[in-house]
């Protein structure tokens, strides 16, 4: 972190009002970079789960999971990001770079066996299921690593560059995301081409016409799709 602070000392030297706002913007987003992208994953999670239509309380479930993965697996490396930083601008001052990959990986092990006995222990008595006790200590392992190679990857000083990584991993995964969900809702129409797919739109039109037989509808629609399983399908 000693880095990132002498370079937004250079920025904030600038003068001129785009100067200050660059400073400040790369100041937030650096300080509240780990937040940010959890936001950003929590709303693309949300976004794929209403067009695969989950139900709202397998929704909440599924955003409470993650939520508490990511603030414990913050919370685990926070403890060791200090020491960790130290170390690696000492490694670096003396020159001594064949140290950096070998504490890398034993500051993530430590981590890891620390932050999943804790983690572990925590999901045993929060009534999670096996199935989603193993995915958040799939996903708390993931982001154990990811924390702390965040810390090393700033001694490259190349923070434009980590940022738009990571955005381009974000949307990675949103877009294979997205064509899971649209193979998931397609691949029923391909192996049973003969079946009958019926929606919320079409009980409720079966329950109008059990009301009142001789209902007319308003207004027709302008593009009529090609068959009742493409209509619900849009």
């Amino acid at each position: 972190m000693a880095g990132i602070g002498f370079e937004l000392k250079k920025l904030f030297r600038r003068k001129g009002l785009f100067a200050s706002l660059r400073a400040y913007g790369y100041a937030g987003i650096i300080c509240t970079g780990p937040m940010l992208l959890g936001v950003l994953l929590q709303l693309g999670i949300l976004l794929l789960c209403s067009w695969a239509g989950a139900p709202r309380d397998q929704q909440d479930l599924l955003v409470c999971m993650i939520t508490y993965t990511l603030l414990f697996s913050l919370t685990v490396t926070s403890f060791f990001s200090m020491p960790v930083t130290r170390y690696l601008a000492d490694m670096l001052y003396e020159e001594q770079e064949q140290t950096i990959l070998p504490s890398f990986w034993g500051s993530s092990s430590l981590m890891l066996v620390l932050g999943c006995t804790l983690y572990g222990l925590f999901l045993l008595v929060s009534g999670a299921t096996l199935l989603q006790g193993l995915l958040c200590l799939w996903l708390f392992a993931e982001m154990i690593v990811n924390w702390n190679a965040m810390s090393y990857l700033t001694a490259i000083k190349d923070y434009r560059g980590i940022l738009c990584s990571f955005l381009a991993a974000i949307a990675l995964a949103f877009g294979l995301g997205f064509v899971l969900v649209v193979l998931l809702a397609a691949l029923p129409l391909w192996l049973l081409p003969d079946a009958e797919f019926g929606g919320a739109d079409g009980q409720a039109e079966e329950a109008i016409l059990e009301l009142q037989p001789d209902y007319e509808p308003w207004f027709e629609p302008i593009l009529e799709p090609a068959s009742g399983e493409v209509e619900s399908l849009l």
